[in-house]
């Protein structure tokens, strides 16, 4: 009994780590925006429509809303895309795509908004900066 329980518990390891596996693989990858639409300045208590401009990079990235830190009023945002993981993806030149967010202004003072835009030479983080104040 004990050997055909092994001999189960090992034919169904073999099996589950097939190299044929068919189940669809994706990541998530960040996307660095282009552009951002925004408001000049914002009302204590309103919401506003953000959008960020990106290019799609292959057919193979679907939107996944925003990557999202906050310190205090600074907010960093960058674009996250869902990547499928497959061997027929195919480059995109020019797909300029947008995502839009909506952003509820909680505190008086000025908001810092950082939009990721990569990566420079030196391997520093890039980004689009815009500071909105609040009346």
């Amino acid at each position: 009994m004990r050997r055909l329980v092994l001999l189960l518990v090992l034919l169904t390891a073999f099996i589950s780590c097939s190299p044929n596996d068919d189940t669809p693989r994706f990541h998530l990858e960040l996307v660095p925006a282009v552009s951002v639409e925004m408001p000049d300045s914002f009302e204590l208590g309103g919401v506003y429509a953000i959008t960020v401009w990106y290019n799609r990079p292959t057919t193979c990235h679907f939107s996944d809303g925003f990557y999202y830190e906050s310190n205090l009023n600074e907010r960093t945002f960058a674009v996250q895309n869902i990547v499928e993981e497959k061997s027929n993806c195919t480059d995109l030149a020019d797909e300029l795509i947008s995502d839009t967010f909506n952003f509820k202004v909680l505190s008086n003072g000025s908001y810092v908004f950082k939009f990721w835009t990569g990566v420079d030479s030196e391997g520093e983080n890039t980004f689009i900066e815009r500071e909105i104040p609040v009346y």
